[in-house]
């Protein structure tokens, strides 16, 4: 599960350079267009290059297809097994999915598991969508003001001095780097102290040092500082 957050941190820290070189440059379409080359790439590899899941295909009574997925990813990682046929325990036969919303006792740790996803999210894209706005000036263009408000000139203007904002795309980078770091404590935490305590660890640290974006007046250092350790500390409580 952590290792997957490293991809997350990965496409931040990508979809930052495309700002930075893209957007205030040839505007957002453009930028749009840059963040989701990777998408499309990764879309086309994996129709080509990632095997159908094993589980899906004995659900679905391709029992031979499931098997022959699991020889194949045992003989990738050099443990060479064949197997003939996969089934399904009868127990998760009869589930379904209204079962975790029937079954009490699957349905009490999926309400908790939705609602500690609410709150991961809220915090996580929360902090993620307030950094270009902490790290922001607006910009007073005098070439505007001579020039006049006239039907042409305001648009091309706008994407030259990124609408009238400049960023500080390398405290950004920064905040968004350091979402390895708590990623990598995650992973130290957990082997040390256990998953449960790390998490709560992580999410404290978090929960005091968003309130210090509360006050976007202060220092940019001391904002840098907050957002990095907020931003690394949530990326690795969700990562755990």
């Amino acid at each position: 599960t952590c290792s997957t957050f490293y991809w997350f941190s990965a496409g931040s820290l990508y979809s930052n350079i495309c700002a930075k070189y893209v957007l205030c440059s040839a505007g957002w379409r453009a930028y749009a267009v840059a963040c989701s080359l990777p998408t499309l790439v990764v879309t086309f590899l994996g129709w080509l290059l990632v095997p159908e899941s094993a589980h899906w295909l004995v659900a679905e009574r391709r029992n031979e297809e499931a098997a022959q997925v699991l020889s194949n990813i045992a003989n990738t990682n050099g443990r060479p097994l064949c197997y003939g046929r996969l089934i399904m325990p009868e127990v998760l036969e009869t589930l379904a999915t209204k079962d975790l919303c029937v079954r009490s006792k699957l349905r009490t740790p999926l309400i908790l598991m939705m609602l500690i996803g609410f709150c991961w999210g809220l915090t996580y894209f929360s902090i993620l969508l307030l950094l270009p706005h902490i790290f922001s000036e607006k910009v007073e263009s005098a070439e505007r003001d001579q020039l006049g408000s006239t039907a042409a000139m305001p648009t091309a203007l706008s994407v030259r001095d990124c609408y009238g904002l400049t960023f500080n795309f390398k405290d950004i980078m920064v905040c968004l780097i350091c979402q390895n770091i708590g990623l990598t404590a995650a992973v130290l935490g957990i082997n040390c102290i256990g998953r449960v305590k790390t998490q709560v660890w992580l999410y404290l640290v978090a929960a005091a040092f968003v309130v210090g974006l509360g006050f976007p007046d202060v220092d940019h250092t001391v904002l840098t500082v907050f957002a990095s350790v907020a931003l690394a500390s949530v990326s690795g409580g969700g990562a755990g």
